[in-house]
């Protein structure tokens, strides 16, 4: 029906003011008359090219935006997100499927400190097939295909408006049924910044071997390793961020503490303690392992609340 309606509209508006007029979202494209000549656009969710006069040009392009960002707002938020991922909602699913391509496409799960409105504009010049859905004014999800352009832009944001923006980004999606499965991933790989490398702003999901081993296990498995090993919450903050570099350097003494600007002797004494505290000794790499596992659900567990 939003199809249908959009249609009529703009042919309603080109037999009124005899003006042609060119209308893209995704990869819909509607097109009335030969649209050649000098026009006015509105580029941002979607694009609108009204060819004529300037004066007249403009005055049509306000009233059709206007009807056409109340049409469309509801489609731009979280909760349509969710509605693609049930089965009955066909009408909104088949709209999607006709205006967007899904195939070959990656699922960002993005926060920032700035205006939304500047991230879609910047972002839909990047990518006018592409998609963004609203969570809230600091969070959305994007869908694209142009995966590695969108994370030089998101990257490119926090030096150029100096604002905080960290973003996780899921495997391929091929179908729209594989939406539930990305936005989980994205979340998960957004729960992961700063575990494997500290300076971290993203985080692809499935990067590192342990993504797929966490996946396997239950919350109640993660519970009883976390009882057992609940020392690395008496860890405090200096030698949490030993441990996370040991890691992160996987368990190169010389380099961890060059990268510290301590002695060997004293980044040794560091991980005694660590060890004392968790019973894990972070030297030792099947410990090792498990202590990165206790801090990526650490990490998850507090993104979750």
């Amino acid at each position: 029906m939003m199809l249908k309606a959009i249609e009529e509209l703009i042919e309603k508006y080109h037999k009124k003011y005899q003006v042609d007029i060119l209308f893209r979202f995704g990869t819909l494209t509607i097109k009335v008359g030969t649209c050649k000549g000098e026009c006015t656009s509105f580029i941002r969710q979607y694009q609108l090219y009204v060819y004529g006069s300037k004066e007249q040009a403009t005055m049509i392009l306000d009233g059709l935006t206007l009807v056409f960002d109340h049409m469309l707002e509801q489609f731009y938020t979280k909760t349509t997100l969710d509605k693609f991922i049930q089965h009955d909602q066909i009408e909104l699913r088949n709209f999607f499927l006709s205006t967007h391509r899904i195939e070959n496409t990656y699922l960002f799960y993005v926060t920032f400190g700035m205006d939304v409105g500047v991230i879609q504009t910047l972002f839909y010049e990047l990518d006018p097939n592409g998609i963004i859905f609203i969570e809230s004014d600091h969070s959305l999800f994007v869908i694209t295909q142009e995966m590695e352009n969108t994370v030089e832009l998101f990257t490119s944001l926090q030096s150029e408006f100096l604002t905080d923006v960290k973003f996780g980004v899921s495997q391929k999606i091929n179908h729209i049924d594989d939406i539930e499965l990305a936005i989980k991933q994205a979340q998960k790989a957004y729960g992961l910044i700063g575990i494997y490398h500290q300076n971290q702003t993203y985080y692809f999901y499935g990067e590192n071997v342990l993504d797929v081993l966490i996946d396997t296990l239950s919350l109640d498995q993660y519970e009883q390793m976390f009882q057992q090993f609940h020392g690395i919450l008496e860890c405090n903050e200096e030698e949490q961020k030993t441990l996370k570099l040991f890691l992160e350097n996987e368990l190169n003494i010389t380099e961890t503490a060059k990268k510290l600007y301590i002695h060997r002797n004293t980044l040794n004494y560091r991980l005694d303690k660590i060890a004392q505290k968790t019973k894990l000794d972070p030297r030792k790499l099947d410990d090792a392992i498990l202590l990165r596992i206790l801090l990526i659900y650490e990490s998850i567990k507090m993104h979750n609340h």
